[in-house]
């Protein structure tokens, strides 16, 4: 059977990674912007190279569900790859299981055939030999008979 052609989303994985890439820039150029920006009631040197607690949390949360969407994804992928990767599995080893039954199955059977043949011959033997010892028992049971009759006879001149 053909392999099925796949559809390719329109969609690359260059595309996605630069849409995250351009995220995180983005990110981090508006927690630069809002950080180094002086606050009214902190003295202006203070806040130069100071960063905004609130942005990095946050832009840390994005990140971790980020990733967090990322190994989803994956796990998701090696897990429908596993799944039909055992099913295929299991077809196939039951495609093998069943070619080699009905290969044996007829083996069997030629097998069979044969010992049925051989059965049949051997009965025929059989009973060719049992009717061979059957005159071979009778011209034994005559030739005594005869050789009796002989030394009766002899005995009965030597009297």
């Amino acid at each position: 059977m053909p392999p099925t052609k796949v559809t390719k989303n329109p969609v690359t994985k260059a595309a996605v990674a630069h849409a995250r890439r351009k995220r995180v820039n983005e990110d981090t150029e508006s927690l630069q912007s809002s950080s180094l920006e002086p606050k009214d009631n902190e003295p202006t040197g203070a806040s130069i190279g100071s960063v905004n607690p609130k942005g990095v949390a946050d832009l840390i949360t994005r990140t971790m569900k980020a990733q967090e969407t990322r190994h989803t994804t994956a796990i998701s992928k090696v897990q429908k790859t596993y799944t039909a990767s055992l099913s295929d599995l299991k077809a196939d080893i039951t495609r093998l299981l069943s070619d080699h039954d009905s290969k044996c199955t007829a083996a069997q059977t030629a097998q069979e055939a044969r010992l049925a043949a051989l059965i049949q011959k051997r009965a025929a033997i059989d009973a060719e030999i049992q009717s061979y010892v059957t005159r071979l028992g009778a011209l034994y049971k005559n030739y005594a008979n005869v050789l009796a009759m002989v030394y009766e006879e002899r005995a009965k001149l030597l009297e």
